[in-house]
């Protein structure tokens, strides 16, 4: 099973994540927890 999903946008980082957010949301899905990899670094 393929769990990878790519999509090529030109809009910035931080909207792209809004952007994900907000369409998960409206298909019922919710984000549970964001990891921030560079704080942890």
């Amino acid at each position: 099973m393929d769990f990878d999903y790519t999509v090529q946008t030109n809009k910035t980082f931080d909207d792209a994540v809004t952007t994900v957010e907000q369409e998960t949301g409206k298909a019922g899905f919710k984000v549970l927890h964001i990891h921030d990899v560079q704080a942890t670094l």
